[in-house]
């Protein structure tokens, strides 16, 4: 499993889209983050939407980026 994640991630960083790897903080939204208004939000789930919003559905980049998300969850 882990040459498999790792070959997603290769993937997606030759594409210059992030990863579960990436630091990826909710600063970066693009509106005023206030953990208490917003809740947390999981870092798992803010790169993939992140990734999903650079790639069109069904294209190989986005398949692999929901792939490595659903090989990495942590539930």
């Amino acid at each position: 499993m882990v040459a498999l994640t790792d070959q997603l991630r290769a993937h997606l960083d030759a594409k210059e889209l992030p990863t579960d790897k990436w630091p990826i903080t909710p600063i970066e939204l693009d509106y005023g983050y206030v953990p208490e208004e917003h809740g947390i939000v999981a870092d798992e789930d803010l790169w993939l939407e992140l990734a999903e919003a650079d790639t069109e559905p069904l294209t190989k980049d986005r398949l692999s980026a929901e792939f490595l998300h659903a090989t990495t969850r942590r539930d």
